[in-house]
């Protein structure tokens, strides 16, 4: 009877994994400095050694593998800017804040080839050199596992992550950094042990003593902190409502509790981890003290630049002639290491059809790559190495024509489409007052087939034709009306 509760128990934390389904979660099973950790825990709660109004600016360096790097939009700089903004945003809790030391390095990805252990590891990223940061590697497998800290002949080399599991708005990074400051899992000495929760755990486990429910041997078991709480789980989990686990564990003495799922530290699954303890917060910022004084800086606030990229053209609502290109510009934002431009068919820009990288020397880029007669929306983000969440322009739109004899350019406003954007379950409705029969409708999709071709002979109804767009996905589309005298094309936007 306990091994089939045991298989439904595992069965149970296992079928919510959303990544990394084959890999370990973290490797990192002790702090560099763990003894320093354990002294330190005993002096608690202390005042923070370093004033807590003061912010900590850590730099962090980005290592990706060429192979990741060749693969479109797999470890893009725009993900990299929302991670460092996610980091920032569960490190705010701390007053500690991080920015990039340079723009991010490629590495051969051949070089990882063969390489089986983490002493092997160690001693490959000996040969990549960077300044005074926070090295992150980012590779296609680090060694089976989600992510862990390389410690290199007692020193710590670096984080290395899979790219499998290293998601923007996800706990990873920051589980990670959280070991290179100095802290341990929330369930320490449990890390690789299979074991039946259902059963009342044992007073030692690995040599490590277990923390009890009621707290009164907190500072020397477990994690050695006392304003978290006991934790035995070491397989990945889904937290409930209340951030608690799904199941009950039970204590030496007997007694139930729930681990915390929104412990940073812990293996609970995102989006649950969102925060650290007083006293992790006390350690993680001593720690840095202790090990990384020259790492962290205090004058960073003069480098990093709230303020929205301004964009000049297209102008808002203006009608380009694709013959001579789209141009877009804007005005140089100081700390930029790259551009980018994204533009979608829908006003909230929901679905970005094209996005161009250009660098920081450009204040300008031209495409003629758009579709004739629809309308766009556009934005500009830029990517600085110190600023991360605020680095978006307003939303501009424009439309793009052709200045040809069959292409009716008379009211640049006109549309016979009523609604647009079109919802699916409304469909579209059109007037066709002013139009002369016969006449063709012809609905093409952003591929160019054609998904919805009739004739009308005559006008048929009052005042509107509606046609049915459940069939169509979400998207942008381009309406052609055509009869003897003229062709006119019309930008359509079906929302979900």
């Amino acid at each position: 009877m306990q091994i089939r509760v045991l298989f439904l128990l595992l069965a149970f934390l296992l079928s919510h994994i959303t990544y990394g389904q084959l890999l370990k979660p973290c490797n990192t099973l002790k702090s560099v400095h763990n003894e320093w950790v354990t002294r330190f825990q005993k002096r608690l709660p202390i005042d923070n050694p370093l004033r807590g109004s003061l912010t900590l600016y850590f730099p962090v360096k980005f290592f990706i593998t060429s192979k990741l790097h060749d693969q479109s939009g797999t470890i893009s700089p725009q993900k990299l800017m929302e991670e460092i903004c996610h980091l920032n945003q569960l490190y705010k809790q701390a007053n500690i804040s991080f920015y990039l030391e340079s723009q991010p390095t490629i590495i051969s990805s051949s070089s990882y080839e063969g390489v089986e252990t983490e002493f092997e590891l160690g001693q490959l990223l000996q040969s990549y050199k960077t300044t005074n940061a926070i090295p992150v590697y980012i590779v296609e497998n680090a060694l089976d596992a989600c992510g862990f800290n390389v410690i290199f002949q007692g020193i710590n080399k670096g984080i290395v992550l899979s790219a499998e599991c290293y998601k923007a708005k996800g706990a990873l990074l920051a589980h990670e950094i959280g070991h290179f400051l100095g802290l341990p899992h929330t369930f320490q000495g449990w890390e690789g042990i299979a074991f039946d929760y259902t059963l009342k755990a044992p007073e030692h486990w690995e040599n490590v003593k277990v923390e009890r429910a009621d707290g009164s041997n907190c500072r020397i078991a477990g994690d050695g902190f006392c304003d978290t709480a006991p934790d035995y789980l070491n397989l990945r989990w889904s937290c409930s409502d209340s951030s608690k686990s799904p199941i009950s564990l039970v204590d030496p003495m007997g007694k139930s509790f729930f681990s915390d799922g929104s412990l940073i530290m812990g293996y609970a699954l995102d989006p649950c981890p969102n925060r650290f303890s007083k006293e992790q917060i006390m350690t993680m910022r001593a720690y840095a003290e202790e090990f990384y004084p020259t790492l962290f800086k205090g004058d960073l606030p003069a480098k990093i630049n709230h303020a929205m990229p301004v964009v000049n053209t297209p102008l808002e609502n203006s009608q380009v002639n694709l013959s001579n290109g789209v141009n877009f510009s804007w005005e140089k934002v100081p700390g930029t290491y790259k551009y980018i431009i994204e533009v979608s068919p829908m006003p909230n820009m929901a679905l970005i059809t094209a996005r161009y990288e250009i660098s920081s020397d450009s204040l300008s880029f031209i495409t003629k790559q758009l579709i004739n007669g629809r309308k766009y929306f556009w934005r500009l983000r830029s990517l600085n190495l110190f600023s991360f969440c605020s680095t978006v322009s307003k939303i501009c739109s424009f439309s793009t024509v052709l200045a040809t004899a069959n292409t009716d350019l008379k009211d640049k406003t006109y549309s016979i489409i009523l609604n647009n954007p079109i919802s699916t379950s409304e469909g579209m409705s059109l007037n066709l007052a002013d139009e002369q029969f016969p006449l063709q409708l012809i609905l093409l999709n952003n591929s160019g087939q054609t998904i919805f071709h009739k004739n009308y002979s005559q006008y048929v109804g009052h005042t509107n034709l509606s046609i049915s767009v459940s069939a169509f996905p979400p998207g942008q589309y381009t309406l052609t009306v055509r009869n003897a005298q003229k062709t006119q094309s019309h930008s359509v936007v079906i929302m979900p």
